[in-house]
């Protein structure tokens, strides 16, 4: 068991490898709101607010990669051009077939988005973000 965990965890964390791309960004966005709405039961709009705040972030850092593989001084691509931000690769066709099952899959069993589409529309969860979620929740978990 403990070969095989070892294997696959090895195989999967190559630098920039499977889970540096979009799409296991993006499970990790949906991962984040499922855990805040189904399991900690909050409110529909921050969970999809800390999951689509998640994955801007993760693909923020995916672009700075991106950015940072060109040489600006030389004006040349690095060699690790093209490798940051990445949909698939060729190499890993069996983790990318998972991890794009597993998104399908987390995307159709999603918390309701038309619900917080709709909220979007409605300035007072702009008011509730402008005030703040994190405080609000840490006072509701101290009682």
């Amino acid at each position: 068991m403990r070969y095989v965990v070892f294997s696959i965890f090895t195989n999967m964390t190559v630098h920039r490898g499977v889970i540096h791309s979009v799409p296991y960004m993006a499970i990790l966005g949906l991962g984040l709101t499922y855990l805040s709405y189904y399991v900690l039961h909050l409110p529909l709009t921050a969970s999809w607010f800390y999951g689509l705040f998640l994955f801007g972030g993760a693909l923020v850092h995916l672009t700075l990669d991106e950015l940072y593989s060109v040489n600006l001084s030389n004006m040349k691509m690095k060699r690790s051009s093209g490798t940051a931000m990445k949909f698939y690769q060729p190499k890993d066709k069996w983790w990318y077939l998972l991890l794009y099952t597993l998104l399908a899959m987390l995307v159709y069993f999603a918390p309701p988005f038309d619900s917080f589409w709709q909220q979007l529309r409605d300035p007072a969860p702009w008011a509730q973000l402008k005030v703040g979620i994190l405080p609000e929740l840490i006072k509701s978990m101290l009682r």
